[in-house]
């Protein structure tokens, strides 16, 4: 890795917002490589680049610290990457979509009482799909996307292989990898090795 690279590791992805807040930043354009969104509570039109919050962010958690980052001007934009294995199939209650149904009522209720809109553009890709990673300063990484509990030992060693493959030339400047044990099988000793590479 090139020594303008800064790699920050932490065990539990909701550290990182309390970093970026000591740090004092904003308006990141982020790379986000988890097999979950982060963002609980938020709204978003994809379309408009705009997000809400539709649930009351009263503490920080790794299933919310995105939504925080985006409500504080931390955090302006998110690519998401996830395989088969994560996403919003899994996290279907997390972040809601205008697109979706189900936040009718939602939308409806912002019409009487609007809630605070904040600038966030988003979108979803696989790591094959997305090709701009040179074009962003700032990665998040939670170990869950190559050892998320229950996937197979096969498909872990093919995540890594994959994103070495794509990113080792192109990695941004700020690298931020999570462990997060609640949610991978015991694979520390292949976590503590990619944090020496």
């Amino acid at each position: 890795m090139a020594e303008k690279h800064t790699l920050y590791t932490f065990d539990y992805h909701d550290e990182l917002l309390y970093l970026w807040r000591e740090l004092g930043l904003s308006n990141i354009r982020l790379i986000h490589i988890d097999s979950h969104c982060d963002m609980y509570g938020l709204y978003v039109d994809r379309k408009k680049h705009k997000a809400k919050t539709r649930a009351s962010l009263k503490q920080v958690n790794e299933g919310n610290f995105i939504s925080f980052a985006v409500k504080e001007g931390i955090v302006r934009e998110m690519q998401w990457i996830h395989d088969e294995y994560g996403g919003r199939v899994k996290d279907i209650t997390h972040v809601k979509y205008k697109t979706d149904l189900s936040t009718f009522p939602f939308q409806i209720r912002q019409l009487v009482f609007p809630y605070p809109s904040y600038d966030f553009a988003h979108d979803v890709w696989s790591i094959e799909e997305f090709t701009e990673f040179e074009k962003y300063d700032h990665i998040s990484i939670d170990w869950d996307y190559f050892a998320l509990e229950g996937k197979p030992d096969d498909k872990k060693r093919n995540s890594i292989n994959t994103f070495w493959e794509l990113l080792e030339e192109r990695m941004p400047a700020n690298i931020y990898l999570c462990y997060s044990p609640e949610y991978v099988d015991e694979t520390r000793d292949e976590y503590n090795a990619l944090v020496e590479q």
